[in-house]
């Protein structure tokens, strides 16, 4: 087995495929909680063994480890909306972020379930959401990211301290 670094395989990766019968549930994690547990942002965060079957040279099928994903994927993407039109140098870096981790080619990286898919989508590219869509646990994790980044002030930077240093096996 590997140890890889999280946003290097992120940014090294055109595309992540779910299983066809992975669904988003309720196993998001709010690994936010985790990061401010921790006041200096030193901690590592063990994602624990995730398990990937590489199908081309940048393209994967995760087999274990695709909630794990998604929930970091709608951290970065709320980090990007809380901070947005912020400054000159936050836009720099919420464009950055968007190429190299969330999006490939116009399209999202993560490769989801139908109607998951759909969600992700939405979000990711800011179209409006249904009362139903609003519903799922991927938007309420989104939710859950968005108001405690902004209730608890925490820094972008602080967040991509903790982020760097999520290694995956």
């Amino acid at each position: 087995m590997e140890v890889v670094n999280l946003l290097d395989f992120l940014n090294s990766t055109h595309s992540l495929h779910s299983l066809d019968y992975a669904k988003c549930n309720d196993e998001l994690v709010n690994f936010l909680d985790l990061m401010t547990e921790d006041k200096q942002f030193t901690q590592k965060i063990d994602l624990g063994i995730m398990y990937v079957n590489q199908k081309t040279s940048d393209q994967y099928v995760v087999i274990d480890g695709m909630n794990r994903l998604v929930s970091l994927s709608l951290l970065l993407h709320a980090v990007c909306e809380c901070y947005k039109k912020t400054t000159p140098k936050n836009e720099i870096a919420i464009s950055t972020i968007r190429k190299k981790y969330l999006l490939n080619n116009g399209k999202t990286k993560l490769r989801l379930r139908a109607e998951d898919q759909e969600i992700y989508n939405k979000i990711i590219f800011g179209e409006r959401l249904s009362g139903k869509e609003k519903e799922t646990p991927m938007f309420q994790l989104l939710h859950k990211f968005w108001v405690q980044i902004k209730t608890e002030k925490i820094q972008a930077a602080n967040i991509f301290k903790i982020l760097g240093k999520i290694s995956i096996i």
